[in-house]
């Protein structure tokens, strides 16, 4: 009966990790570490970005099997789309949070499938507006301007360049520029 309970325990551990045996000797009872069950973990290649947002998937399979049985490969990438591929690539087209599953299936008797999953955020990238304004808009020479700009759109974490052309045949490149105007005149500022 005992020799029977053991291997009906035995079995149970390779499918659920974790599990402890007990084991009887002579001196009582002492504890192992269960047999490592069959796992997947997958990453991307990017977790977030503007569509239409290309990523590249890897799954890494612990197969305790030793590769003794066929596996296959089910991605779902939660925008209606699937993969048969062991690292697939996919471009997500529209902006949302995807919840991307990677199911590994070993095909032996009983069938063994374990899963694992990472989520994809995707962005819209809105259009670039840009306002600028000055303060003062007007006075005598020579004149001390103080210019601000407001952009609206892009998309996630995109960083901006600035190039200011003050009309008098000078420049600048930051964002809230300080300009000082010496000549008397009317100036076009882009």
């Amino acid at each position: 009966m005992k020799k029977i309970i053991f291997l009906l325990l035995l079995s149970i551990s390779m499918f659920c990790p974790g599990i402890m045996l007990m084991l009887n000797t002579s001196a009582g009872f002492s504890s192992a570490p269960a047999a490592e069950g069959p796992s997947v973990s997958v990453t991307a290649g990017v977790t977030a970005g503007n569509a239409p947002l290309e990523v590249s998937f890897t799954s890494t399979v612990n197969d305790p099997f030793a590769g003794q049985y066929p596996i296959t490969y089910e991605w779902y990438f939660g925008d209606g789309a699937a993969s048969t591929k062991k690292n697939p690539q996919h471009i997500f087209t529209g902006p949302g949070e995807y919840n991307v599953i990677c199911r590994v299936t070993f095909w032996k008797s009983p069938r063994v499938t374990v899963q694992a999953g990472v989520n994809i955020e995707v962005s819209v990238i809105q259009a670039l507006a840009v306002s600028i304004s000055a303060n003062p808009g007007t006075g005598n020479a020579p004149l001390t301007v103080n210019f601000t700009s407001t952009v609206t759109g892009g998309g996630v974490g995109e960083v901006f360049t600035y190039a200011w052309d003050f009309g008098d045949s000078t420049a600048s490149e930051e964002p809230h520029p300080t300009h000082i105007f010496n000549t008397i005149g009317t100036y076009f500022v882009t």
